[in-house]
């Protein structure tokens, strides 16, 4: 049989049997994307109607909407075996022959985190990290779609940051690099991720571009919010200014194979067990349905993020679901958005 594949991220592109297609408009996109992103969940089509056109009186939004499914059955191949339009609920088979690249990339997520060991964590996540080509439709505007663009941006950004650690611990630091300069492009208001692509550079023996990405990360920070990198990124600068070239160095780049490297970061999180007990008994305590809220507090640069990352890490995935949402302190009243969502 013939099978639909479509891709969500980075932008809209559907197929059927290899052969693109054109549903003719953005809304037609639209409802076919919402109906993907519901796949075997029944919408009435007074909600769909709703979502589509939610500045429209009732009647003109279902008349909008009779007319873009109907444009819909037109451009469709098949149209039939992939959706069920009949009635008052309009869905997309589950059992149609179909390929969605968002399923795909949780589904990669998911094995990585079942995986039974580092190696086939890293090609699973590796995987998911290959699916994702851009965000979800980055070219729509529609408010329905920003909770599922957030979480498959934080996904990613979790896939990335977990490949560049898991590499780094691996010592394949060429991977590893690859990986976080991936993630600093994705998120470049991720301060650790700064730290960490400066210190993969200089595992690398670049020291130039570790103090590149350095003047890069002040320039990002003081451009978008106005304040400079924390005490923790401006020490490890100092200590890549410090560093002096050993025996294998070149005059074009200062650290070479045979000179002072840092460290890799080591695979566990050392100094923090008391705070890491006192996280895991009350996540054990949530488990026994004492629910509680714990605050992680401290200076900038102690290892709050890590501390929090390690934590979340250390529980397994069928036990909990993760939501994560990011504030700064330039945004004024905004950095109580996340307690409110």
């Amino acid at each position: 049989m013939a099978t639909m594949a479509v891709r969500l991220l980075g932008g809209f592109r559907l197929e059927h049997a290899g052969v693109p297609v054109d549903l003719g408009s953005a809304r037609a996109q639209a409802i076919v994307t919402y109906l993907l992103l519901e796949r075997g969940k029944p919408s009435t089509r007074a909600n769909l109607a709703y979502l589509m056109w939610p500045d429209t009186d009732e009647a003109q939004a279902r008349a909008n909407l009779r007319k873009v499914l109907y444009q819909v059955r037109r451009t469709l191949p098949e149209v039939e075996r992939f959706m069920a339009l009949a009635g008052q609920h309009v869905s997309w088979r589950m059992e149609a022959p179909f390929e969605l690249d968002v399923q795909r990339f949780d589904e990669a997520v998911a094995c990585a985190g079942d995986a039974p060991s580092p190696e086939r964590e890293a090609a699973w996540l590796a995987v998911a990290a290959e699916v994702y080509a851009g965000d979800l439709l980055p070219e729509s505007y529609e408010a329905w779609l920003e909770p599922e663009r957030g979480r498959l941006r934080d996904a990613f950004a979790r896939a990335l940051d977990r490949l560049a650690e898991l590499h780094e611990t691996l010592r394949d630091y060429p991977s590893a690099l690859r990986y976080a300069q991936r993630l600093v492009r994705h998120d470049p208001l991720d301060e650790a991720c700064h730290r960490r692509l400066m210190r993969l550079h200089a595992l690398c023996g670049q020291r130039a571009k570790a103090l590149h990405v350095f003047h890069g990360c002040v320039s990002v920070f003081q451009r978008e919010l106005g304040i400079d990198p924390s005490a923790a990124t401006l020490a490890l600068y100092e200590e890549l200014l410090s560093a002096r070239p050993g025996p294998g160095a070149s005059a074009a780049d200062p650290i070479g194979e045979g000179s002072v490297r840092f460290a890799p970061s080591a695979p566990t999180l050392v100094g923090r067990e008391p705070e890491m007990a006192s996280l895991r008994g009350a996540w054990l305590a949530t488990r026994q349905g004492h629910a509680s809220m714990v605050v992680v507090r401290g200076d900038a640069g102690i290892g709050k993020t890590r501390l929090a990352k390690e934590f979340v890490r250390s529980v397994p995935a069928r036990e909990a679901g993760v939501v994560s949402v990011r504030c700064h302190a330039a945004e004024g009243e905004l950095a109580l958005a996340p307690l409110t969502e």
